[in-house]
C-alpha cells in the first residue's frame, strides 16, 4: 500500500488527538482561573457567547497545538538520549527509575496528585526534579559514557551509537530473483532492511501522540498551580514564565548535542594558542 493511501500515517492526522486535547486543557485552564479570566482577551477566546465563530475556533486550535507541542519538549530530549534506554544490542531496558517513560508516568501521577491536594509549591519542585532528570541524561550520554574510534578520537556515547546507526542503515541489500515475466527478467529488491525500519519509525510516532498525551497531563497541574498560588503583586507573569523556561530548558540543550554531533563528525581540533607549545 503506498504511503499516499495511508491517511492515518499523515502528521496531521497523528498529532490530531494531542492537539485537540491541548485545546480542552488550555480551555479548562481559563475557565478555572480567574487571573486569567482579568487578562482582557475576551474578545479572542469568545468563549460561552454567541459571538463564539470559526475565527476563535482556529484561535483555539492553534493554541492547543501550541500547548501540545511544548508539552512535549521532554519528548525531544528522550529521543536524543534515547542511547541510555537499553542496556545491550539484545534491547534489554534499563531498570524502571532510569526509564523516561516510567518517570514520565510518575511525574503525571505525583504532580496531578499534589496539586488537586493542594501541595502548590511541592508540585512545582517535582517538576524541578522531572526537569533535573532529562538534564541528568543529556549529561550522562555525553560526558560519562565514551568510546574510541580506529582514527584515535574520542567520542560520546550519543555519537558513538548514531555512528553505528548511520552505517547499519546505509547497507544495501540486494537480491535477485527470477522473474514470472515471459521476457525472462529479473527484479531486483533493494534494501530488504528499509521495511524492519520503517515499522519502528511508524511505532515510534505513533506512541508518540500517546506520550505527548501523557506529558500534557503533567504539564497541567503544574500550570494550573502556578495560576492558583498567591503571588506577590503582579508577580505572575514572571512565575509562570520562570516555570515554563524550567519546562523547555532541557530541550534546548539538544540543540547543543547537535552542535557537539556536528563537531565531532568534522573532527575539527581548535587548541589556543598559549596550550600548545611552537
Amino acid at each position: 500500500m503506498s504511503g499516499i493511501t495511508r491517511w492515518w500515517e499523515n502528521y496531521l492526522v497523528r498529532y490530531l488527538m494531542p492537539s485537540i486535547a491541548g485545546m480542552l486543557f488550555v480551555a479548562w485552564l481559563y475557565e478555572t482561573s480567574p487571573l486569567l479570566q482579568s487578562a482582557g482577551v475576551e474578545k479572542f477566546v469568545a468563549m460561552g457567547t454567541e459571538s463564539f465563530g470559526a475565527p476563535h475556533l482556529i484561535f483555539w486550535i492553534l493554541l492547543g497545538s501550541l500547548y501540545c507541542y511544548f508539552a512535549s519538549y521532554p519528548i525531544l530530549v528522550f529521543h536524543a538520549t534515547r542511547v541510555l534506554d537499553f542496556t545491550d544490542r539484545n534491547g534489554h531496558s534499563v531498570s524502571l527509575w532510569q526509564s523516561p517513560y516510567a518517570i514520565t508516568l510518575v511525574a503525571a501521577v505525583v504532580l496531578s496528585t499534589l496539586v488537586w491536594s493542594g501541595f502548590y509549591v511541592p508540585a512545582l519542585l517535582a517538576t524541578l526534579l522531572f526537569c533535573v532528570f532529562q538534564g541528568w541524561r543529556i549529561w550522562r550520554s555525553h560526558v560519562q559514557g565514551r568510546f574510541g574510534f580506529k582514527e584515535g578520537y574520542e567520542a560520546s556515547i550519543v555519537y558513538a551509537y548514531l555512528n553505528k546507526l548511520a552505517k547499519r542503515r546505509s547497507i544495501q541489500s540486494t537480491e535477485k530473483i527470477a522473474s514470472d515475466d515471459e521476457d525472462g527478467s529479473e527484479k531486483t529488491i533493494v534494501n530488504f532492511e528499509a521495511d524492519l525500519s520503517d515499522s519502528y519509525r511508524h511505532l515510534r510516532e505513533h506512541g508518540n501522540t500517546a506520550f505527548i498525551f501523557v506529558l500534557e497531563i503533567a504539564l497541567f497541574p503544574v500550570l494550573y498551580a502556578v495560576l492558583h498560588v498567591q503571588w506577590w503583586e503582579n508577580g505572575l507573569p514572571l512565575a509562570v514564565a520562570i516555570v515554563l523556561l524550567v519546562w523547555c530548558g532541557p530541550a534546548m540543550w539538544v540543540h547543543w548535542m547537535g552542535q557537539h554531533l556536528e563537531r565531532r563528525f568534522s573532527k575539527f581540533v581548535h587548541r589556543l594558542p598559549s596550550s600548545e607549545p611552537e
